[in-house]
């Protein structure tokens, strides 16, 4: 403000004495131009000079307000972890070493991860060496050995029990190393003539992978060769439901499959041809020694539509409807002659002839009025009627066998 006034009182006394001349006017100029600036860049410091020590002094001030710098050793000690930090610095620290304790947890399962790549590796290695023996066809040397890698997973799965029940039965991750190390050896068991026990190694692998393809086929293959031809049958079923269900988007939309079938078509005319007569004798064993009332039947609903299916349905219950009723084919079977002689072959044939229709009839009958047992009781005695069974061992049996349905 002192050095302003004493530019003014220049600048005043210079305007007044206006006498002066023209060069002395222009020194005047450049005097007050130059004082001017001397006087900004003045005002310029002052302005800026208490601003700096104002700012300096605050934090003396305020650290003697606050007691003699206790804010900052606290801030100071609690970096540096020193004794002076008090209470409150000793708390800190606690709390900060109880939330860093459980960082030693990952060196455990670091280290239980290292034994099951461990594991892995070595199982792979005796994997290679059962493979190399196979090779030399060295098979049971190989199935050792294959033995000895699944012996391996077994001590495994036995240390990690109470884990595996802890994950909620969740499958080992050695699972896929126990289906193809097992397969493995079946397929060594069944190179050196031991059927039995590559059976028992494939039973194995298709409890942990029914669609295991491989284990099935050996399956397939070895009960062939033993003549279990319904078993065998039942392997072939199982690859021929998986092949279909592997290609079933495409059977819907008409494509063909990928690949051929499994089962080629003669093998599965060349195992029902096997099997075919057996089970057709086993049926009419059934047949023989079991009593009529002893086999149930289907529903009433079933049956009808079961005879629905056949063209001849609607005519032959128009038959049955318009032939008579039951009462009146039960009269006339009555009314047939007992006894008649087998010698007089025209006249037995006859005989019985008749009676195998008339139990027909009344069979369609009850079948018409949805009474099935009985239907099939009278169908079943018209059948025995016309074999002559109760002369199958005689010797005029099948020329009486024949007299009977010429008759019918």
């Amino acid at each position: 403000i002192t050095l302003y006034t004493i530019v003014v009182d220049v600048l005043l006394s210079l305007d007044l004495s206006g006498k002066m001349a023209v060069n002395s006017q222009q020194n005047t100029t450049y005097i007050v131009i130059g004082l001017a600036a001397l006087a900004t860049a003045a005002a310029l410091y002052f302005a800026l000079s208490p601003k700096k020590s104002s700012s300096d002094e605050s934090l003396p001030k305020s650290s003697s307000k606050d007691g003699g710098g206790s804010t900052i050793t606290p801030v100071k000690s609690n970096v540096q972890g020193g004794g002076s930090s008090g209470s409150s610095t000793t708390t800190a620290a606690t709390a900060d070493n109880t939330s860093k304790a459980p960082a030693a947890a990952p060196p455990a399962a670091s280290n239980k991860d290292d034994d099951e790549k461990q594991l892995h590796r070595r199982i792979e290695e005796i994997d290679r060496a059962g493979k190399a023996l196979f090779k030399n066809k060295q098979y049971m040397e190989a199935a050792e050995t294959f033995t000895e890698a699944l012996d391996l997973i077994e001590s495994k799965k036995s240390a990690d029990k109470k884990a595996s029940k802890q994950d909620g039965g969740q499958k080992s991750s050695l699972t896929r190393q126990i289906i193809t190390l097992t397969n493995n050896r079946s397929a060594m068991y069944e190179k050196a003539s031991f059927p039995d026990l590559a059976l028992s190694d494939c039973d194995a692998v298709l409890d942990l992978d029914p669609a295991h393809v491989k284990a099935r086929t050996r399956r397939l293959r070895i009960l062939e060769s033993q003549k279990r031809h319904r078993e065998a049958l039942v392997e072939v079923c199982a690859l021929q439901l998986k092949y279909m269900n592997d290609n079933r988007d495409k059977l819907r939309l008409g494509l063909p499959p990928t690949g051929p079938p499994p089962v080629p078509q003669s093998k599965i005319e060349e195992l029902v041809s096997f099997i075919q007569p057996e089970e057709i004798a086993r049926a009419q064993e059934a047949m023989a020694s079991n009593a009529v009332e002893s086999r149930a039947l289907p529903s009433s609903y079933t049956i009808i539509q079961l005879l629905k299916s056949f063209s001849g349905f609607n005519k032959w219950m128009s038959d049955a409807a318009k032939g008579g009723t039951v009462g009146k084919f039960t009269s006339q079977l009555e009314d047939l002659l007992e006894g008649v002689p087998r010698k007089s072959m025209e006249a037995f044939a006859d005989n019985m002839a008749t009676k195998a229709t008339l139990l027909l009839n009344r069979g369609r009958r009850y079948a018409f009025e949805k009474d099935f047992g009985k239907a099939v009781k009278d169908f079943d005695e018209a059948y025995a009627l016309v074999e002559d069974r109760d002369g199958s061992d005689e010797s005029d049996h099948d020329e009486v066998m024949k007299a009977i349905m010429t008759a019918m």
